[in-house]
This record gives C-alpha cells, structure tokens and sequence, in this order.
C-alpha cells in the first residue's frame, strides 16, 4: 500500500520538517561602486536576469528582501558598501531561480546558447576597456518582454559568461527588433551612464540609410531637415528633429535611397517621421497604415511589395567627447546581404553606402 496506518499516526511534529523543508537564507550581499545610486528592484534583476519580474516584486512586497536589515521597497536606491539579504527561495546564481516560471526560462535560454552564443560573439565589431560596438541583426529583440522567447540583453548576459572581458553589457540605446546596424553597449553600470550622458547632451552622432517609398527627384545630394513634434501618450507632445540626404533615387519603382540622422531621440522617430511626410520606410506596416489611413488610401499600403522586413539600418556612430582616448569612437557598418539585394532589385545604388565611399558633407548636420 502506498501510505501505511503507521506513518499516519506519526505525530505532527515529525512529519513537518518532511512536508516543509525550510529554504536556508541567503547570506547578505555587499554593494559594489558599480551598483551604488541604482534602484533595488533594478538590482535584483541584475543579480536573477532569468526571474520574472512578477516574482521580483513578490520578493519585495513580502520582505523576503532586507537592505541592512529592513524591509524596502522597490525604488530604494542603494549605496555602497549596503547589504542586500536575497530571498531565501532563489539559487546563490545569476543563471535561475527556484519557481517553475524561472526555471523554464532558464532552460529555454540554455537550450540556445550553443547555437547562438558564438555567431553573438563574432558580432562584437570593436572592444574598449568601457564599451563594445555590436553588429545587432534584423529579427532580434533589444529586450525582452510579452511574447519573446530570446532578446539580446539575455545573449548578452550570457555571452559574459565566458567572456569577463565583456563585463556585465548593458544597452546603452536600443534599436527596432526588425532594425539592423551598429549597437552600443556598455561593460558596467558606471559606463553606461557615461555614455547615456554623451547621448543626452547630443555628442553621439547616428547615421541610418534607409529605403523609402516615394521622394522628389528634386532633392536629391541636398540635405532635408524634418522637424515636427511627435506626440507620446504618456509624456506628451515631444519635439524631433531628422536630417535627411537623398543618396539614389529609382523613379520606375518610386523608391529612393538615404541616409537619416536623428538630432533627438524620440522612439520610432525615423519611421513616424518618414511616414509622416508620405514617404515611409520600406517594410514599414504600423505608422505607414495610420498614414494612408488619414489619406483614406489603405489599399496602396496592403498591396505594395512586402520586402523580408523593415529596410532600416544603423549604418554609423560617432562619439565626440572630451576625452578622447576614453570614450571617442567613429565606427562604419556596411548594410546586410538583404538590403543591398533589396536596393539591386529596385536598381538603387548601395555601393555608395561602404565605408570610404560616402562623402563627409553627407553626414554633417
């Protein structure tokens, strides 16, 4: 039988530390310069990237996580030299945590690694003490979220690994899942503000090349400013700024070939911008339908040739700071095998778009 009559008289005393086992406690980590002035929740993320974020939160709002001995909330921000008591239920790993939901995560990820961790390594294009230049291909999500299985900030983590030269990457700017090109990507929290900062004060230049539906011949090798707000649900009315150059142009097709530099940095600037003006990007489906929707055109939209994805990419990156040895980089990436076979099959010539053949005042703003 599978449950005698002797075991069930036992006492409640001693079948209680089989039917419970208590979870033995994390022993309190110390707080490094790197992590100081970040938030707590952002940190338990940092140590546990495989846990839900649900289960992030659990931790906190039932105080199985302690800063120096007390309860904290999320938005804590930590200090160095802090102690940080994890929760009792998670592995003493940054790979997986002990719930169903994180371990099947972190299953799915390692399943993974071998097939995608080596071609993610020969994308690192150019390695600094602070920073690392990636090659970001189409079709992969910058972070992960609702319905995706891999993003690259996971890769990444992973990848670090077995680099520790790499350090600990984090996205310093993001680019469109379908968006290809040059991504930057810092190797600890200390760089990554350094360069979000550049950003912010406007001494990183990026330079896109783009295929476009439509453009005036008329404005071809001149310079063509877009500047209109582009409105945010949440933070209002924002105002965008886009240098535009007219490279080649096919009229058989009406399809134009050029590069595009974002002054600000709105989401989806690039894409609202060129559809805003009825010329949206090749492969654009979200903010080229609202615009043929205002025109009462849709049918243009739903019948025109669908190319493989969204023919935008991150062609160059230019940092300018003050200090030069550090942080300065002027970095080229010719675009993908599927852009320039889109651009041959619509007669557009991508041989200017190599590094060598564009001219400087092309890019200047």
């Amino acid at each position: 039988m599978p449950f005698s009559t002797q075991s069930q008289a036992q006492p409640q005393s001693q079948l209680q530390p089989q039917s419970q086992p208590q979870a033995q406690a994390q022993q309190p980590r110390r707080v490094e310069a790197d992590d100081a002035g970040q938030r707590v929740d952002r940190y338990l993320r940092r140590v546990f990237p495989f846990a839900p974020h649900s289960l992030v939160q659990k931790w906190l709002r039932s105080g199985q996580v302690r800063l120096n001995g007390a309860r904290v909330k999320a938005d804590a921000r930590l200090s160095e030299d802090d102690m940080v008591r994890l929760p009792p239920q998670a592995e003493g790993t940054t790979r997986s945590v002990r719930t169903s939901e994180g371990v099947r995560t972190h299953k799915k990820t390692r399943a993974t690694d071998k097939q995608t961790l080596s071609l993610l390594k020969k994308r690192i294009l150019l390695e600094r003490d602070d920073f690392f230049l990636l090659d970001k291909p189409s079709g992969l999500a910058c972070q992960g979220g609702r319905g995706v299985a891999q993003s690259l900030d996971r890769q990444l983590l992973a990848l670090a690994e077995n680099l520790p030269s790499l350090g600990t990457p984090r996205l310093v700017h993001r680019l469109d899942r379908e968006t290809s090109g040059l991504l930057l990507v810092g190797k600890n929290r200390r760089a990554a503000a350094e360069l979000a900062r550049l950003f912010r004060e406007g001494k990183v230049r990026k330079t896109y090349c783009a295929i476009l539906k439509g453009m005036s011949d008329t404005t071809k090798g001149k310079k063509i400013t877009c500047t209109s707000p582009l409105i945010d649900k949440r933070k209002g009315e924002q105002e965008a700024t886009t240098h535009l150059f007219l490279l080649d142009q096919n009229k058989t097709s009406d399809r134009s070939l050029v590069l595009l530099r974002p002054v600000s940095g709105r989401k989806h600037q690039l894409r609202r911008h060129m559809a805003a003006a009825g010329t949206p990007v090749l492969g654009e489906r979200l903010y080229a339908l609202r615009t043929e929707r205002e025109v009462k055109n849709v049918s243009s939209v739903l019948n025109e040739d669908k190319p493989a994805r969204l023919m935008l990419h991150a062609l160059r990156v230019e940092i300018e700071e003050e200090k030069a040895s550090r942080y300065a980089v002027d970095a080229h990436l010719a675009p993908p095998a599927d852009f320039v076979s889109t651009c041959n099959s619509l007669r557009l010539d991508s041989w200017c778009l190599y590094a060598g053949r564009l001219k400087n005042s092309c890019l200047d703003p």
